[in-house]
């Protein structure tokens, strides 16, 4: 049986008043979690607004509200509503709504809070993607939820404690996490709220001793985790005038992990034992590119090789935007095959209705939606590595593909050409960049040194170009030989 939000609501209406009772007022270990929870779970909230998600019987909205809150809670239980309303007696607003459509307008508050209620949700990325919208610049976002813990059956039935009548999604940290970056957020913590299984402290009396030593204990047997983001919205109006650094990873402790990684992994491919041994095992294009952008940097790094840095890699960005203007109108829907950290989708985007920016790796499109996360018009896809399948027939106006095809199989290459085709609109235009077949010596020197790197450059001539474009039906067909590239220019034209 999957999710259902009428099961969710006939559970609360169905428990009302009782609801505290079961949770946190029948023993004293249930009102102990309560402090905890309130206490783990808020503590990073900005001073302001706030939209509570799942506000129950109000007892997360009271706190929030003696905290001095401007508070807005949403509860899909009518009866669950009506009482949160009665508590807070006028102290701020209830609507009875979906957490996964809410009814507010852009940049309006400075907190969403979900206690608890995530797991609920059959489709959390329209509520991710929802709640995005409507906090402010820099607003936060806060969920909390039931863990995926392993054994979790075996010791309710150990415990003697019946099972839910409600299905639910149980999620691990790392996973929710993963989620908020997809939807544009940056992470400034994840962890444990409870340090040891959640049915625990509600069925003990024995608070007392719980509290002498909670503090001390290690959270590794929590089972309710918490998440905290920050939208990464820098309110650019002017893409060609804004800072690298202004999207960079505040995380606490997120970002130096990363950095340090990165050092190691520099560090090591210096040495062609480990390549040897190391290549094979992230032999797919997404675990190559993954283990490649660990930072901002190192990416950058990766796709632009000896690039000097952030401001040789923006003013290449927008060098190669400038080129491919020529190819788009106001109207457009284009396509970037390849689009890394979205290097050329800062500045194309001024030019164009409408960007996906599809990439194989989760990492790189991590860093590209945090550094063009004020960017309305960019749309990030993570596709499977050998098609379009995400998109129509003639969806779109024009395509490109930048220091993409030298990192491919000549088959995938070919088989990506034949997607593009499928794609195009009629009349639409491909600009697509292939490396120029270099002398035999330097081939070989090239060969020995990354024979184990799935991204290893894979050679054309101008006329291997030439005939492949023709053979997949691209007409118009057009190459030069510009710097170490071959750039081919082609149209789908259906007669």
């Amino acid at each position: 049986m999957g999710l259902s939000k009428e099961d969710v609501i006939k559970n609360y209406d169905r428990e009302g008043q009782d609801y505290d009772r079961i949770r946190y007022g029948r023993s004293s270990g249930g009102a102990f979690f309560s402090e905890v929870e309130l206490s783990k779970t808020l503590r990073m909230m900005k001073s302001g607004s706030v939209l509570h998600i799942g506000t129950a019987t109000g007892r997360v909205s009271a706190h929030l509200i003696a905290k001095g809150f401007d508070y807005v809670g949403l509860e899909l239980s009518k009866v669950m509503a009506n009482i949160t309303n009665s508590r807070i007696n006028g102290h701020g607003s209830i609507i009875c709504g979906d957490a996964e459509h809410l009814p507010f307008k852009p940049n309006t508050f400075d907190n969403v809070v979900s206690v608890r209620s995530f797991h609920f949700l059959p489709h959390p990325e329209n509520f991710l993607r929802e709640a995005h919208k409507i906090l402010k610049p820099t607003g936060r976002i806060i969920v909390s939820f039931e863990k995926k813990i392993h054994g979790r059956e075996i010791f309710r039935k150990l415990m003697r404690i019946p099972a839910s009548k409600v299905e639910r999604i149980h999620y691990t940290n790392s996973h929710v996490a993963s989620m908020l970056r997809d939807y544009g957020f940056d992470i400034l913590h994840k962890g444990n709220v409870t340090k040891l299984p959640l049915l625990v402290y509600w069925n003990t009396d024995r608070d007392r001793l719980l509290r002498k030593v909670h503090n001390r204990m290690p959270s590794i047997l929590g089972t309710v985790g918490v998440v905290v983001g920050q939208t990464s919205h820098c309110g650019l109006s002017n893409p060609f005038n804004s800072s690298v650094g202004c999207v960079r990873d505040h995380t606490t402790g997120y970002s130096e992990g990363y950095d340090l990684l990165d050092s190691v992994r520099r560090i090591l491919l210096k040495h062609p034992t480990f390549i040897r041994v190391m290549f094979p095992l992230f032999n797919s294009y997404r675990r190559r590119w993954n283990m490649a952008s660990l930072t901002e940097s190192s990416a950058m790094d990766a796709i632009l090789t000896g690039v000097s840095g952030a401001k040789e890699f923006e003013e290449k960005g927008m060098a190669d935007a400038e080129t491919l203007k020529e190819f788009v109108s106001p109207n457009s829907t284009v396509l970037d095959l390849g689009c890394g950290i979205g290097r050329v989708d800062k500045y194309l985007s001024t030019y164009c209705q409408r960007i996906c920016a599809v990439d194989v790796s989760d990492r790189m499109l991590y860093l590209a939606r945090r550094r063009l996360a004020g960017f309305k018009n960019i749309e990030f896809y993570r596709n499977n590595g050998h098609d379009l399948s995400e998109f129509g027939d003639g969806t779109f106006d024009f395509v490109f593909a930048l220091l993409v095809f030298h990192h491919l199989e000549k088959n995938h290459a070919k088989t990506y050409l034949h997607e593009i085709f499928r794609v195009l609109s009629n009349g639409g235009t491909v600009y697509a960049q292939f490396p120029n077949k270099p002398s035999e010596q330097f081939i070989k020197a090239q060969a020995e040194k990354r024979i184990y790197d799935v991204a290893r450059t894979r050679w054309y001539t101008e006329e291997e170009v030439s005939t492949l474009l023709h053979q997949l039906g691209f007409i118009a067909v057009a190459t030069s030989l510009q710097g170490s590239q071959i750039v081919g220019i082609c149209k789908r034209v259906l007669v």
